[in-house]
């Protein structure tokens, strides 16, 4: 366990599913509030630089490009 941020390997991205070249950073740490771990990825690129969001069938569209900063995804854990 670590409180501290602690970087994500390439190798271990993969084993995950993910994509590495698709990130330009990748950490972890447990969150000491509420005891969960904490995967934030940065984004290599960004997929939409307009202020709208995409949409699917009416609803915003969810996913690694187009959380509250574009540029960085959060786990539920944070």
């Amino acid at each position: 366990t670590s409180s501290a941020a602690e970087s994500i390997s390439a190798s271990d991205l993969k084993k995950a599913g993910v994509k590495p070249s698709n990130y330009v950073g990748a950490t972890w740490y447990i969150n000491t509030t509420t005891g969960r771990a904490c995967v934030v990825l940065t984004a290599a690129t960004r997929a939409n630089t307009s202020s709208t969001k995409p949409t699917i069938d009416g609803k915003t569209e969810a996913g690694e490009y187009y959380d509250v900063n574009p540029d960085t995804f959060s786990s539920t854990g944070c």
